[in-house]
């Protein structure tokens, strides 16, 4: 099916690209042992796009557009300290950033 060719994208459309992309990201994850967005994002990107012959930009903007949604969603009735953890897994797991690299070294230490 050609989404470009209907120019309406429902929110199932919308989820079912996001979907992919996190799919993809967690293939590269497995294959790198980490997560590293300078190496990681456009690829993502760029695969979604092909798989649906669909522009970079597009589907940049509707992945985003998505975990807006879903992010709003899940920080609802959170406390304080449960953002807080949340956070501190989303750095951890960026092995660009110095909290990402100390992930990473323990679990080459274990």
């Amino acid at each position: 099916m050609s989404y470009v060719q209907e120019k309406v994208f429902t929110k199932e459309v919308k989820e079912e690209i996001h979907d992919l992309c996190k799919a993809r990201w967690e293939w590269y994850k497995e294959q790198d042992g980490a997560y590293y967005p300078s190496k990681h994002d456009q690829k993502v990107i760029k695969d979604v796009a092909e798989h649906y012959g669909l522009p970079y930009q597009l589907i940049d903007e509707i992945y985003d557009e998505v975990s807006k949604e879903k992010a709003l969603e899940m920080v609802k009735g959170m406390n304080k300290a449960q953002m807080a953890q949340m956070f501190d897994q989303i750095v951890k797991g960026n092995a660009e950033t110095p909290w990402g690299q100390m992930e990473l070294n323990k679990k080459k230490d274990n």
